[in-house]
């Protein structure tokens, strides 16, 4: 009869427990019924990434897009102003190094008005016309040709002498033939025209370096408007896969959050029907509820009929019943000691408390020390990205106006715009479409022209003229042609004047190829 009231208990708590699970499929089944909308729909595993990285472009984009439009008019003004200036040097072109002989030219030119007549000139002339005179006074003609004769003779001998010294010399150094007065006119007019070219030149550097760096800062502006641009492509190809039109990518993105949100619907009531129908067969088995009731009641009626029960029962069926609960009794006493015991050693190991808090403490310590640490490293971290960032804007321009000048000689004219990012990283402006493209998407031959150019600019300006260090390169030319070789040593050797430049090569050409001045050596 225990045995009867256990197992009606237990059979009356696993229906409670069943009744709830099978509510809660009946719920579930219904929602299923009802959202059909996200049955069988498969959400983007990136369009949440894509989708902040958009939103965050679009902001960027709305602050630098005033910014970028008055960009690219200065540098529409700036570029003209290049075209003019590049005009104007081209025209002064022919009187470059003009201004360098002036103070020659100016030292002979005084020296020849101020230079003195020989005293043995001056006295024949003098004679001369006093001889002169007097034969025409005395009526003498003889007289008077001798007079002539002495001033003739006196005015070429002073002649001679100031063409043969400082006349001689303005000669020299005046270019061109024909008088030389207007020789003279003609090269001080040639420099002026020097001395403008020379500001000219030096309008041209500051206004290439303005330029590039508004090159710079448009085309991260265009870089980001491409990144933007190829992510709405991703998000609409996306929509595609999912059956939503991106026609209008706003209202296609809504259609997706409210199928993703039907589809998690689904999902979950999908898992909440599953796990409660495991439940219930764990609890029931093969089962129906209705079977479950009709067991229970079955139960409960046997158990009302007590009186009836122990009427029919024998002595030793009673006795075996209380001898088989006494061992079950004896059995969980041993058990109960048994685990008092297994409690009572494992609370002997424990630590002790002190040593622990000591640990906790020190453990403490330590964990504020990292912390005062991080936040050491954190403050050095910013102020060398502040340092790094300064350090950038001020030899940017620069690095970016040596570059541009060595990749447009060194590739011959192809590639004439160049950009160095924070990261010291280089891009280049691709002729054939104007894009700017990171140089991994070039040639090897290219990437090592623009390396080299930029390492070699770098140590110009960490290493100025006054204390510069020498260079050395171990073999840059490995993916070059003989072209290439031939325009890059020729550039190396115009900057070995400003510093030395030791070149290592396992390429026979590159010595072959190398310029008349430069020191071969064979190992």
């Amino acid at each position: 009869m225990v045995r009867d009231h256990l197992r009606a208990e237990e059979l009356r708590r696993r229906l409670d427990a069943a009744e709830g699970l099978a509510a809660t499929v009946a719920v579930a089944t219904g929602r299923l019924e009802t959202e059909t909308e996200g049955a069988g729909f498969a959400p983007v595993e990136q369009m949440a990434a894509m989708r902040d990285r958009m939103h965050d472009l679009a902001a960027e984009l709305g602050e630098r897009m005033p910014v970028a439009a008055a960009d690219t008019q200065q540098a529409a003004m700036l570029d003209a102003r290049c075209g003019e200036l590049e005009g104007t040097i081209a025209a002064l072109e022919p009187d470059r190094g003009a201004a360098d002989r002036a103070a020659a030219v100016e030292a002979a030119a005084a020296t020849a008005s101020t230079a003195a007549l020989p005293r043995g000139a001056v006295a024949a002339v003098a004679f001369g016309i006093v001889a002169a005179v007097a034969g025409v006074v005395a009526g003498l003609t003889p007289l008077i040709g001798v007079g002539v004769a002495a001033v003739a003779a006196g005015a070429g001998w002073a002649f001679t002498a100031r063409r043969g010294g400082a006349m001689s010399e303005l000669d020299r150094l005046l270019p061109g033939d024909g008088p030389r007065a207007e020789r003279l006119e003609a090269f001080r007019a040639s420099v002026a025209r020097d001395r403008a070219l020379t500001v000219a030149e030096r309008e041209l550097a500051g206004v290439r370096i303005e330029l590039a760096e508004l090159r710079t800062r448009l085309a991260g502006t265009a870089q980001l408007e491409t990144e933007l641009h190829g992510l709405h492509e991703r998000v609409a190809t996306a929509l595609r896969g999912c059956g939503i039109d991106p026609g209008d990518l706003d209202e296609g993105l809504r259609l997706y959050d409210g199928r993703e949100a039907a589809a998690q619907v689904h999902r979950e009531a999908t898992l909440t029907r599953t796990r409660a129908s495991e439940e219930l067969r764990r609890l029931l088995g093969s089962d129906s509820l209705d079977d479950a009731r009709a067991r229970l009641e079955q139960l409960e009626e046997n158990l009302n009929g007590h009186g009836e029960l122990a009427s029919g029962r024998r002595l030793d069926d009673v006795e075996r019943d209380l001898a088989a609960a006494r061992e079950a009794g004896a059995r969980a006493s041993a058990e109960s000691e048994r685990l008092s015991a297994t409690v009572a050693e494992r609370l002997r190991m424990l630590p002790d408390v002190a040593s622990l808090r000591e640990r906790a403490d020190a453990a403490d310590e330590e964990v504020a020390r990292l912390r005062h640490v991080d936040h050491v490293l954190r403050l050095a971290e910013e102020e060398l990205a502040a340092a790094a960032a300064d350090t950038y804007r001020d030899f940017a321009p620069q690095l970016n106006a040596s570059l541009e000048a060595g990749m447009d000689r060194l590739t011959d004219g192809r590639y004439t715009h160049a950009f160095v990012d924070e990261d010291l990283s280089v891009r280049l402006e691709a002729p054939e479409t104007g894009a700017v493209v990171d140089l991994d998407r070039l040639s090897v031959g290219t990437q090592k022209q623009a390396y080299l150019v930029q390492r070699l600019e770098l140590v110009r300006l960490l290493c100025p003229g006054d204390r510069a260090l020498p260079v050395l390169l171990d073999d840059p030319f490995a993916h070059f042609d003989s072209a290439r070789v031939a325009r890059t040593l020729e550039w190396l050797a115009e900057a070995a004047a400003e510093r030395q430049i030791i070149l290592f090569s396992t390429q026979r050409r590159v010595a072959e190829l190398a310029p008349a001045g430069a020191t071969v050596i064979a190992l």
